[in-house]
């Protein structure tokens, strides 16, 4: 065996995110990673290139580019490269943080079910798109509006790919509808011409995502467009009925409604709750 899981460092990372303002860090790595746990952090890494040897739960297999994993505090895990170009990207933060992340963003709170961890193998086009996204990540100002973007879409990927049951010809038309709603393409379409861009019929396209997410389309679309207007509350300047008006609801006085029965404050109690003023 490559790895020896007797040594399990439960420090890992800890270094890393000590020094930032924020609860998270992220790295590129063309290194071996020793087998290690995560007793208050939760960790997502992506197989960029090369082959990797890997270690979890006591069992170890090769594993190939476009490999996801996600493990919430407490998986042992490590990776060997198995080829000279051998490198993966590693996200990872603190439980609070993801505490704060899943309660922003209601359809992921229980990504994980009973399990430990997800995985799965995106297809060229999906790692593509994610990797566009890491690639995004910088520290700078609108670094946690990035970061929210890239973690929900990688996320959603691994939760769809987790459903059992489903064709990849379902797969195909969906995630591209699901990424879409995640990075706020349809933020502000109307269903209806939605619906209009797939080449499948309308109650079919219907049936298959609410499969896949548990909601319709409609119900998506409204948690994303409240998800995007509290990252604006918590990380721009806009006034309230800009936000109100960016997202296109009918009225400043529904959007306070159907916020405040997501978030169980209003708007005005969020960005003061997320700036620490209460």
């Amino acid at each position: 065996m490559r790895f020896n899981p007797e040594r399990c460092d439960k420090n890992h990372f800890e270094d890393h995110v000590l020094h930032r303002e924020n609860d998270y860090d992220y790295v590129w790595c063309a290194a071996d990673v020793d087998v290690h746990s995560h007793e208050d952090f939760y960790e997502l890494f992506i197989l960029a290139g090369g082959d990797f040897y890997h270690y979890h739960n006591g069992e170890e297999r090769r594993i190939g580019r476009n490999t996801v994993y996600f493990f919430k505090p407490g998986e042992k895990h490590g990776i060997c490269r198995a080829t000279p170009q051998s490198v993966h990207f590693s996200f990872f933060a603190k439980a609070s943080f993801f505490q704060r992340f899943f309660e922003e963003n209601a359809f992921l709170r229980n990504a994980f079910g009973r399990k430990g961890y997800l995985t799965c193998r995106l297809t060229d086009v999906e790692y593509a798109y994610i990797y566009k996204l890491a690639n995004l990540l910088i520290h700078q100002s609108d670094e946690y509006q990035k970061v929210s973007l890239f973690l929900y879409n990688v996320i959603t990927l691994l939760i769809l790919r987790n459903e059992p049951g489903l064709s990849e010809t379902k797969n195909e038309y969906v995630i591209d509808l699901v990424t879409k709603l995640n990075n706020y393409t349809y933020l502000t379409t109307t269903v209806q011409d939605i619906y209009g861009q797939y080449p499948v019929a309308k109650c079919k396209l219907i049936k298959d995502f609410k499969e896949y997410t548990g909601m319709t389309i409609a119900q998506y679309q409204k948690k994303q467009k409240l998800a995007y207007g509290a990252q604006l509350l918590a990380n721009s300047d806009y006034q309230i009925t800009q936000i109100a008006e960016i997202l296109d609801f009918d009225s400043f006085s529904h959007f306070l409604r159907i916020f405040k029965e997501e978030y169980s404050m209003t708007p005005k109690e969020y960005r003061r709750f997320r700036r620490g003023e209460i």
